[in-house]
């Protein structure tokens, strides 16, 4: 046998699997110290042919044992021009075929109570690593010597890359439809082409999907999950998790704790589920699902679609002709450029429609909602809303309850439907309904027509803002006012130009009698004490 082996020799990490076997106390009560010895020995040869094959083709060069070296090592074994070698893995591993049984498939068939890396001592290298000389079958599996499947590949570069490393936990799948797990350490996981599935389990694990449509999940842990290439399936599990789809049509799915998720290329559908989750659409034509909790969801690139459901969620839809819905909770909604639908759902929201033609409604609460550029039309709903054109022609419509309307830049139509609004058409040749209730109407700058409808009605014209206006409807008996800014002058007129008389007030500069603008009145009761002069209602 030679001389005594008190721990492995070879100076790498496969040391600990011979040490391991050295020390093994279950082995001590049922295998004799002889037959230990020679299983040991018979390991620690083992390794140093395994070794001297990775060192002759540089196999761990990159700090990893992965499947096309696993094969590499089998070949180098298995060389014919070298038969040496083989013979030699025969001698120290043993054949049961030819009827050899010592030590070391004592040891094998014992496997004693001694734990590497998570399983048992059989387990883990004598029915796996140390058959890495016999047949390699088409399924990715080596034989044992009676011909039967033993370890996969994958398997194989695990354990090898684990005690090579000392402690790196990796595993790789193959060319087929695996089924490739983690166990309880921080685990790397490389799956291959086919359609694989891969469950990380417990620890910080990484996963890296491959080619193929797989589904993944990291289990406990803090995980990192890519997809890359397929339509892939990932679920990131408890902790703090990323998720990356990479190409293809994926869909990502948060869980528990507080996650990023990536769809990058692709027509991805994203879950943030519980936790404060990131969104992040890519490119493609997304769907964003936000969860429970605060959440910030971003469209990027494509037709989009944003949910941000339960929580004070913050949504973007960035590039693209986007739709968003706020859900429950005070939720900003930006669309960004495109042409984006924005719906605030529930509770107080801020809806920003940014560049194009965009569609807002505030639905409940008491929401605000900001036009930005292009052509908009807004809809406050239910609640006290504000309502903010800001550039372009765009229609606005306040809904139910007290709000506020204002039409910015270009010729805006603004409608209060109920409540007591307040709607100031600003710059532009403005149209301005107030509805039903007691509402306050400012033309602002233009030439703007205005209807008070039922209630009794404010019209509010300043001095530094004015121009040739149209009311329609006014009764003083209803409670109807024209209210004048200070230093204001008026006199009343009768245009009968197109047959129908019309009431004219001109409105002059008190000081100067520079005519600052007229207002005409059609369909109206209009007394002399239906105007009145309030410098603090332009306050």
């Amino acid at each position: 046998m030679g001389k005594k082996l008190t721990e492995g020799t070879t100076g790498t990490g496969l040391d600990s699997i011979v040490n391991a076997l050295l020390d093994n106390s279950g082995l001590n009560r049922s295998i004799s110290s002889t037959d230990i010895q020679g299983g040991a020995q018979a390991a620690d040869a083992l390794n140093a042919l395994i070794l001297t094959a990775i060192e002759n083709g540089k196999l761990f060069a990159d700090g990893l044992i992965d499947i096309a070296d696993v094969q590499a090592i089998n070949a180098y074994i298995r060389d014919p021009a070298h038969t040496e070698r083989y013979d030699t893995f025969i001698e120290l591993h043993g054949d049961d075929e030819g009827g050899e049984e010592w030590g070391y498939h004592l040891v094998q068939n014992d496997g004693g109570n001694g734990y590497l890396e998570g399983d048992s001592l059989t387990n883990t290298v004598f029915d796996g690593m140390y058959h890495i000389g016999f047949e390699i079958r088409e399924d990715g599996r080596v034989v044992n010597e009676d011909g039967n499947a033993n370890a996969t590949l994958g398997q194989l570069s695990h354990w090898m890359t684990y005690y090579l490393s000392e402690g790196a936990s990796h595993y790789f799948g193959t060319d087929l439809d695996d089924r490739v797990d983690g166990g309880e350490l921080d685990d790397t996981i490389h799956l291959g082409a086919g359609h694989d599935r891969s469950y990380g389990d417990h620890g910080n694990d990484t996963i890296f999907s491959g080619t193929g449509d797989d589904s993944v999940s990291g289990g406990a842990g803090n995980d990192k999950l890519f997809g890359e290439g397929g339509n892939d399936s990932l679920n990131g599990g408890d902790g703090r998790d990323t998720l990356s789809g990479g190409g293809g049509d994926d869909s990502l799915s948060g869980s528990y704790g507080n996650d990023v998720l990536r769809g990058q290329s692709g027509n991805d559908a994203m879950y943030g589920n519980e936790g404060r989750d990131k969104l992040i659409g890519g490119d493609g034509d997304d769907r964003l699902y936000g969860g429970d909790a605060a959440d910030r969801l971003y469209g990027n690139e494509g037709v989009d679609s944003l949910s941000g459901d339960a929580g004070n969620d913050r949504l973007f839809g960035n590039g693209g002709d986007d739709k968003l819905y706020g859900g429950s909770g005070n939720d900003r909604l930006v669309g960004g450029n495109g042409i984006d639908e924005l719906y605030g759902g529930y509770d107080n929201d801020t809806l920003e429609g940014g560049e194009g033609d965009d569609k807002l409604a505030g639905s409940y609460g008491k929401d605000k909602l900001y036009g930005g550029e292009g052509n908009d039309t807004l809809y406050g709903e239910d609640g006290a809303d504000q309502l903010f054109g800001e550039a372009g022609i765009d229609l606005l419509y306040g809904g139910y309850g007290d709000d506020v309307l204002e039409g910015g830049k270009g010729a805006d139509e603004l409608r209060g439907d109920h409540g007591d609004d307040l709607l100031s058409g600003g710059a532009g040749d403005d149209y301005l309904d107030g509805g039903a209730g007691d509402n306050t109407l400012i033309g602002g700058m233009g030439d703007d027509e205005m209807r008070g409808n039922i209630g009794a009605d404010s019209f509010l014209f300043a001095k530094s803002a004015f121009g040739d206006d149209h009311v329609e409807r006014f009764n003083g008996a209803d409670g109807d006012r024209i209210v004048l800014d200070a230093g204001i002058e008026y006199s009343i007129g009768v245009n009968t130009a197109t047959g129908t008389p019309v009431t004219v007030l001109t409105l002059s500069d008190e000081k100067s009698g520079a005519v600052l603008g007229t207002v005409s009145l059609t369909n109206s009761l209009l007394d002399t004490a239906d105007i009145v002069v309030d410098e603090l209602a332009f306050l």
